[in-house]
């Protein structure tokens, strides 16, 4: 395998979480195994402590009661058995020795090296350790007399169960290793599973360009199944962004043909006809028209998109609500005359809002050119405006056409005509545009219609 491969194996997130696993298991068992073993450690030292202290305390009753002969005896009593016995000298005033207990079998520890040292006033401990490392435990006790007793136990068991411990700990810590490989393999293959399945799902996305594609979710409710709920989320949010752009681009195509291709015919006509300056600068006038329509539908989507991004500044100043939507009523006054339809203004004269007054205005006016579009002759709109607690709201009734159930959800995207034949002049704009607008003053708009009886658009704002 080549260097460049085995990088590449490494840089797998796979490697790397068996990696970690493999790394964890080691240093789990290798810290359990070390507590383990000094545990035993203390345990058996502590036994040996405990033994030894036993010892001298029979040796120290043995003195007491029948002086050095009785530790002699109570040596002998020991003599025979296959263990090494213990470890037994007795020493005058002085610290020299006046009885050591089995003298060969301690040479390896030199115990003439006890001699002459200062007599302890207390219970003290010794150890001396032999070529080997072998090492002899000593308690040393003044006894009443003023002579030394001391007794001790060499640590050759304690140290060949602690090798057999150790030994075990190795071969169980070989075993866990071994095994942590394919477990650390296995956890790491599972935990990847539904990665593997995203990524496989948007390199199939990239490739056909289709954003119906779906990750099944397992259930568990674990940081993955959030992952991939999250992401079926988001590619659901691109499907309709992507279906909106291409009906959008659909709408803008179909809205700027008819006043591009006015365009061309009028200046087309003005330049093959022989009319004098009079129809040329009416040709003129009607060229500016249809630019100004055009531009007009460029920057209310620019608007919206500034607004939907957050970077629209408003200039928020205090309003009355009365004089503002006074203000889009009389717009409309020759509409009504002409269509004789009722409006009715109920706004009172106290209440003020904190808006941008311009964007505000046509928001509203958005709303009530709309109801004059599609309320028939004779019919009546209402704008009321009330306070409900720390909002205000804006309300833009009309006794129109209605909308159907079915697009009222959808009334809300950009160049969405509910007028398919597009029979009524528009751009498909003005409600995305109250939307955004209203979104940014940190309210929200909603609607109730009902086919035939005519459509309530409420504004909400903060106070």
């Amino acid at each position: 395998m080549s260097s460049e491969r085995i990088r590449r194996l490494f840089q797998t997130l796979g490697t790397r979480l068996t990696l970690w696993n493999l790394l964890i298991s080691v240093l789990g068992t290798v810290t359990a195994f070390a507590v383990a073993y000094l545990l035993v450690s203390r345990v058996f030292d502590a036994q040996s402590n405990d033994l030894i202290e036993f010892r001298l305390s029979q040796f120290a009753g043995e003195y007491a009661t029948d002086g050095q002969a009785g530790v002699v005896r109570l040596c002998k009593v020991r003599i025979g058995r296959a263990q090494r016995a213990f470890f037994v000298r007795l020493a005058d005033g002085q610290n020299r020795t006046v009885f050591l207990r089995d003298a060969d079998d301690w040479t390896e520890f030199a115990p003439e090296s006890l001699a002459g040292r200062e007599l302890p006033e207390d219970m003290t401990w010794t150890s001396i350790h032999g070529p080997d490392g072998t090492e002899l435990r000593i308690a040393s006790r003044r006894l009443p007399d003023g002579n030394l007793l001391q007794v001790g136990k060499t640590l050759e068991n304690h140290r060949d169960l602690l090798r057999r411990f150790r030994n075990s700990l190795i071969g169980i810590g070989a075993v866990v290793f071994l095994v942590s490989v394919p477990v650390g393999v296995l956890v790491a293959s599972r935990a990847l599973r539904p990665v593997k399945r995203l990524t496989a799902t948007v390199r199939s996305i990239m490739e056909t360009g289709r954003f119906t594609e779906r990750l099944p979710h397992r259930g568990t409710g674990d940081e993955i199944d959030e992952l991939v709920l999250h992401f079926n989320t988001m590619l659901g949010k691109v499907e309709n962004l992507v279906r909106g752009m291409h009906e959008s681009l659909e709408n803008v195509a179909h809205d700027l043909r008819t006043p591009m291709t006015h365009l061309r015919n009028i200046a087309s006509k003005a330049i093959e006809s022989d009319a004098g300056k009079e129809a040329a600068h009416e040709a003129l006038a009607d060229c500016l028209e249809e630019s100004e329509r055009v531009v007009a539908m460029l920057r209310t989507l620019m608007d919206i998109g500034e607004a939907e991004a957050g970077a629209m500044k408003l200039d928020r100043k205090r309003v009355a609500v009365a004089g503002l939507a006074g203000q889009v009523l009389r717009v409309f006054e020759h509409v009504a005359e002409e269509k004789r339809i009722a409006v009715e203004l109920q706004v009172p004269a106290e209440l003020e809002i904190r808006a941008d007054v311009l964007r505000l205005q046509r928001a509203v006016a958005n709303l009530v050119d709309n109801a004059f579009k599609y309320t028939p002759d004779g019919g009546r709109i209402l704008v009321r405006a009330v306070s409900a607690g720390d909002r205000v709201e804006i309300v833009v009734g009309d006794t129109g056409e209605g909308i159907a159930q079915d697009v009222q959800a959808r009334i809300w995207e950009r160049l969405y005509r509910v007028d398919k034949s597009r029979s009524q002049r528009g751009l498909g704009l003005g409600l995305s545009f109250v939307k955004a607008i209203v979104e940014a003053h940190g309210g929200h708009v909603s609607l109730v219609s009902e086919l035939g009886r005519g459509s309530r658009f409420t504004i909400s704002l903060p106070a």
